[in-house]
């Protein structure tokens, strides 16, 4: 009885030819391979990264997986590094509200620039624009704030004729909001002209009405 030469497992053989080495095809595709390895003479080169020498394969030029992550990693920084040599360090983008230009970071990824007074009223239009299509009417979405408004009626309220504190948000109830004087739904307009400031209990109180109350 003979053993094979890879796992050891005794083989039968009977055959009047050749002598069996192997017991099966994976075995002998094994011993082949030992073989080719034992009878190729060892290169020895060294790591791009580490500098180690180690015994060269079929197409290695790094001695472990963890340094041919490191070389990916690097190739990566300097072409980054070569894409950004000659942009500037900021560049100038249109505002998406007031069209001005807006000096935003090189590394802006592309979205809305606005500054930062033109974003609380773009937020501000955006959400009457949606208060308004709730309601079943359409309005003219105007660009004044609401600071332009309070210097103009010096912020009083013009409902209860009191003081309006210009540092209270909007949804505080002290807090300043614009009030139309013809609601919209009575075919008033979103002009200016028709924008007076109001405390935020006033406005809800008044509602839909035309007259002013002067008590709260």
């Amino acid at each position: 009885m003979k053993t094979c030469t890879e796992c050891g497992i005794e083989i039968e053989d009977n055959s009047q030819g050749r002598r069996r080495k192997t017991c099966s095809r994976r075995c002998r595709d094994k011993r082949y391979a030992r073989i080719v390895k034992e009878n190729t003479p060892k290169v020895f080169v060294q790591c791009r990264v580490c500098s180690k020498e180690f015994e060269r394969g079929d197409r290695l030029v790094y001695c472990s997986e963890t340094c041919r992550y490191e070389a990916v990693i690097e190739y990566a920084r300097n072409k980054w590094r070569e894409q950004q040599q000659g942009k500037p360090d900021f560049k100038e983008l249109p505002c998406s509200w007031c069209n001005k230009p807006v000096i935003v970071r090189k590394g802006f990824p592309g979205l809305k620039a606005t500054h930062p007074d033109c974003k609380k009223e773009r937020i501000r239009a955006r959400n009457k624009t949606k208060n308004t299509r709730r309601r079943t009417y359409q309005a003219v979405t105007h660009r004044v704030s609401i600071e332009q408004i309070g210097d103009r009626d010096k912020w009083t309220c013009h409902i209860c004729s009191e003081h309006v504190d210009p540092y209270l948000p909007g949804n505080h109830r002290e807090g300043g909001t614009y009030d139309h004087v013809i609601p919209l739904s009575k075919g008033g307009s979103d002009q200016v002209d028709n924008l007076k400031l109001a405390h935020w209990i006033c406005n809800v109180r008044k509602s839909n009405k035309v007259e002013n109350a002067k008590s709260r």
